[in-house]
């Protein structure tokens, strides 16, 4: 006789999609700005690192926007420095 049958499956198809659902979230969370620690308490996760695996995927774009940011704050100081003397 077998265990589990059909009702394993759906059991596991569930978590499937919870599981496409929370990375789904924290990826939105992350791409929209959310602090990676606000994502991972909202998700549960017992280490921020997690959580940054699972939004990895949306990182890439995400450095290109932080370079952009740290250049222009460094251009901003260059011209306050050249406007100052």
């Amino acid at each position: 006789m077998r265990r589990g049958g059909a009702g394993r499956k759906r059991s596991r198809h569930r978590n499937f999609i919870s599981d496409r659902l929370a990375i789904n979230h924290a990826s939105q969370m992350v791409a929209a700005g959310v602090h990676p620690k606000v994502a991972s308490e909202r998700l549960g996760h017992s280490t921020i690192g997690i959580t940054l695996d699972l939004c990895s995927h949306v990182m890439p774009g995400m450095q290109a926007d932080a370079a952009e940011q740290v250049d222009a704050v460094l251009q901003a100081a260059i011209e306050g420095t050249r406007n100052a003397k």
